[in-house]
């Protein structure tokens, strides 16, 4: 906080949406928030039905020195809030995902966060990963929760910054993957 709080930043979360009237994210949320799915825009479109994407956006944006909760590592940041989960569901499919990135690109994110992850490398998906990276959008996401040496995706491409968790004690949580193409780690 001492170099930044988020202030001027937007930051689109591609997750299962936010409970859109938690007092965290009062009047924070972007108008230009999108449901990838419908391809419909709007705050009424990125209700949370599944509670990650929420969870998610708690950890980035929740609001400093309310007396609720906790304090966000960029609680000053505009929330861009990307639905893109299967209805009431913690899956997202391809399609989805590729909308949701191209959107947050296109319209105005400076930073997308997704926490998720899955198998395979995808060709379609490395160029939008590709084309965030040359919009100057930096890309965060998890490297997976698989407890493993594992490389998933969106994590394992090059243009994305790979997250993995630690526990307590600064060491690697028993949960999180490692793999040569993780980046950092953070308090999981």
């Amino acid at each position: 906080w001492q170099y930044s709080t988020g202030e001027n930043v937007v930051v689109a979360v591609i997750d299962t949406g936010i409970d859109i009237d938690h007092l965290e994210f009062s009047g924070r949320i972007s108008p230009l928030s999108y449901n990838s799915v419908t391809e419909t825009v709007g705050i009424s479109q990125v209700d949370d039905d599944y509670g990650h994407g929420t969870m998610v956006s708690g950890v980035i944006l929740a609001e400093q020195n309310n007396d609720i909760g906790i304090s966000g590592v960029a609680p000053n940041a505009t929330l861009m809030t990307i639905k893109a989960n299967m209805p009431g569901e913690g899956m997202f499919d391809n399609n989805s995902l590729l909308n949701a990135i191209y959107y947050a690109v296109d319209y105005g994110a400076q930073v997308i966060n997704m926490s998720l992850a899955g198998p395979g490398y995808d060709t379609v998906m490395n160029d939008a990963m590709e084309y965030a990276k040359s919009k100057g959008v930096i890309v965060v996401c998890a490297a997976g929760n698989d407890g493993a040496y594992l490389q998933l995706f969106p994590a394992g491409y090059d243009s994305a910054i790979s997250v993995s968790a630690t526990d307590m004690n600064m060491d690697r949580a028993s949960f999180s993957n490692l793999h040569k193409t993780v980046d950092i780690t953070a308090p999981g």
